[in-house]
């Protein structure tokens, strides 16, 4: 089989696979989408599907701001992930199909890309087609890919250009040619325009390959390594301003330490062999998973072994070093903050002067000495030391850096270094097999398959339809505005989907961060029905308040009464539709309660006063 045919057979076969393992969705494109409809990820990124259109070819406005969402403020491509390399590629299939299976169709697609793009990686340092298809199976369908299939963070899912940023790298540190260097920063920019934490993630990686591979005292290496920030720089560049400016106001509304350092990743997370979505023995291990659907960085017990065949086998060889330093220093920094072994934080006993000692020096690097400020002193335990990990002077010290919070999501460097040393193990294999090599890899492969399976996906499927409230404020007449409340049920990804049916400007949203203004009187809004928030709500042109009575849970006797006597007039009442189904995994976790919450809405009319 020449070459190109072979590609085109792996390009198939990725295909197959995944509509396979993404089952059911490759049943509803075009009617629903996977995960959990709260916090609602999906639903925010199938709105700037539409947003994208609608604001180019219906409005013909600048898609990097949208004037009808926490209005009066406004909100900014900047103020959330806008994934442009995503929507833009979307479009046409928005426009023909609809923006439910644009979204279907880039989460499939990603896994294609992601596989297919390991695989061209593999296939280029082993020449072997087996080799690559597994390298690509790992990197596609690794755990930490299916479970942001159903949190909807497209963002997450665009894995599919880093293999092609390396091999690119690769090509130029072997060769010194321009050409590789731009290719390279495209395939970089394209990372960055899907997430800024790639960009981020991305670049250190990108970087410290450079350092640790390139020739940097040859002029020619320098040119292909200019050609590659000039690229970078061209196309990222002025959207990346715009987050700096972004960094600039948030500075005085930082996470806490104790927050941020939830999200790192337990040491043993990495090889435990504890797929906590697998329909055989993942409820087993349930149990030792913080936050299940952000901690799961398995690696692969199958793809491990296989990597330390490699490891054994062709140390000597550059590029089997190349990537497991990268994959090293991906684990450490999926580490995060502090170390953890499991669930929780890491502490050791010391001497109380010893601990004082400890916690007064890092309060000054925290506090005095950092880019970023934040305060240690959360973390203290009277007599005992945390270990502070690298990741956390990433996080004092680089810019912007305080805005990532998931220092776990580093762990997709190091399952595509597990990946790229799976398939050279698996290729070293291969040649001491004078029979049967293609069984001996179909085998490996389906055992991957096996180990990372979470069939049918149990997170279930949402149906994507219009929802009552939605309809009903569609048939009202007029250019009007729209509150919601609670404030913690109405910044959903849901919020922003339904404007798409009843074409109101809505005085809430959804993203990463909120405008100050909306910040700095949410807790004002959380007083409902209290006249200075009816105050706050008539001073952004609010017309009509939905109040989620479900939603506000054993608070909602005390606020219906409160409502007799407020500037309120009831317009109607409104029992939204179940849009939920299929889960096999949540209804047994506590914490979760809102993601099958089907609300009575009492629409109120705020009158003029």
């Amino acid at each position: 089989m020449n070459e190109g045919r072979r590609h085109l057979v792996a390009l198939t076969i990725f295909i197959a696979l995944t509509l396979v393992m993404t089952y059911p969705l490759g049943l509803r494109i075009g009617n629903a989408i996977l995960g959990v409809p709260v916090p609602g990820d999906g639903y925010e990124y199938m709105y700037k599907c539409w947003w994208l259109k609608h604001a180019l070819l219906d409005e013909h406005i600048s898609p990097l701001y949208n004037p009808d969402v926490f209005y009066p403020f406004g909100y900014g491509f900047e103020m959330s992930e806008g994934t442009l390399a995503n929507t833009l590629w979307a479009l046409p299939f928005t426009l023909m199909f609809g923006e439910v299976a644009a979204y279907n169709l880039v989460m499939l697609w990603s896994f294609v890309l992601s596989g297919f793009t390991a695989y061209l990686l593999v296939f280029q340092m082993t020449r072997s087609g087996m080799a690559g298809l597994l390298a690509g199976v790992v990197f596609a369908f690794l755990p930490y890919r299916m479970v942001h299939l159903g949190l909807g963070q497209v963002p997450m899912m665009s894995t599919g250009w880093m293999p092609l940023c390396f091999l690119y790298l690769r090509w130029g540190i072997r060769e010194d040619k321009t050409r590789w260097g731009i290719m390279a920063g495209l395939m970089y920019a394209l990372t960055a325009l899907s997430s800024w934490y790639y960009a981020y993630i991305l670049g250190l990686f990108a970087g410290l390959y450079v350092l640790w591979r390139g020739r940097l005292r040859q002029r020619e290496c320098w040119q292909w390594v200019a050609s590659f920030v000039v690229v970078a720089i061209l196309m990222v560049g002025p959207f990346a301003w715009r987050l700096a400016g972004l960094s600039e106001q948030l500075g005085g509304r930082r996470y806490s330490l104790s927050y941020v350092d939830q999200w790192s990743a337990g040491l043993l997370e990495f090889v435990l062999p504890a797929n906590a979505y697998h329909p055989i023995w993942g409820s087993a291990f349930r149990p030792f998973f913080r936050y299940e659907t952000q901690s799961i960085v398995y690696l692969g017990l199958v793809s491990l072994a296989l990597a330390g065949v490699a490891l054994r086998a062709r140390w000597r060889d550059r590029g089997v070093r190349d990537f497991a330093v990268l994959g090293a220093v991906a684990v450490v920094l999926a580490l995060g903050t502090t170390l953890h072994i499991l669930r929780e934080r890491l502490y050791v006993s010391v001497p109380a002067g010893v601990e004082r000692l400890f916690t007064a020096g890092m309060s000054v690097l925290t506090k005095q000495l950092a880019l970023n400020p934040i305060s240690s002193y959360v973390l203290r335990v009277p007599g005992a030391l945390y270990i502070p990990l690298p990741t956390l002077l990433l996080y004092l010290f680089m810019p912007s850096f305080n805005l990532m919070r998931v220092w776990a999501r580093f762990g997709v460097i190091a399952g595509l270094s597990v990946a790229v040393l799976a398939g050279v193990g698996l290729a070293s294999l291969l040649e001491r097999v004078t029979r049967g090599r293609w069984l001996v890899a179909v085998v490996a492969i389906g055992m991957v398959l096996i180990d990372f399976a979470v069939l049918p996906y149990p997170l279930g499927w949402c149906e994507v339809r219009a929802q009552t409230t939605a309809q009903w404020l569609a048939a009202q007449d007029g250019d009007f505005v729209v509150m919601r409340l609670p404030t913690h049920y109405a910044l959903r990804g849901s919020s922003l989907y339904d404007t798409i049916t009843h074409g109101k400007r809505i005085a809430y949203g959804y993203g990463t961060f909120f405008p100050q203004g909306f910040e700095e009187e949410r807790e004002t809004l959380d007083s409902f029905p209290s006249p200075e928030s009816l105050e706050v709500m008539r001073g952004w042109d609010v017309r009509y308040v939905l109040v989620g009575s479900q939603a506000f849970g054993k608070r909602w006797p005390e606020i219906e009464h409160a409502l007799d006597v407020a500037d309120l007039r009831l317009a109607a009442i409104v029992d939204e539709q179940p849009v939920y189904h299929d889960d096999r995994l949540l209804k047994t976790r506590p914490g979760y309660e809102e993601a099958f919450l089907v609300d009575r809405v009492y629409i109120y009319e705020l009158l003029p006063q």
